[in-house]
């Protein structure tokens, strides 16, 4: 449901907002399921995970959320060197699943790594 949610230029004039992002997904899930019930809810779809953030935006979704209307979290994971972050991520992403009652959700990383040129305002653009 919706790619990086959490970044304020894809909500138009207001900022991103984690309990506006959990009504869509709560407006989302069951009508996917009444058209498709083998239809699997994939929400978060964070953009700012460990590296940025903490995974804040997303801990504040599952608060306004139900977790039945999730079967799977996924984010992204943009770092210079992501493979030395990526186990962290999953320990403090699992944790923080945990204390929402849904630790043994699937977890997909969606998008990660280091683009090959640093295009301005791109992700990682200031970095080597």
């Amino acid at each position: 449901v919706w790619n990086e949610p959490d970044i304020d230029a894809f909500w138009g004039p207001k900022k991103s907002c984690p309990a506006d992002y959990a009504e869509l997904v709560k407006l989302t899930s069951p009508v996917l399921r009444m058209h498709n019930p083998d239809a699997k809810v994939i929400a978060g779809v964070i953009a700012y995970s460990i590296r940025y953030c903490g995974f804040s935006f997303l801990d504040g979704m599952l608060k306004s959320c139900s977790p039945s209307d999730i079967d799977i979290i996924t984010f992204h994971s943009y770092d210079p060197c992501p493979e030395l972050l990526s186990h962290l991520e999953i320990e403090k992403l699992r944790d923080m699943l945990s204390r929402h009652g849904i630790g043994d959700i699937p977890i997909w990383q969606g998008e990660g790594g280091c683009p090959t040129i640093m295009p301005r305002g791109q992700a990682l653009s200031g970095q080597p």
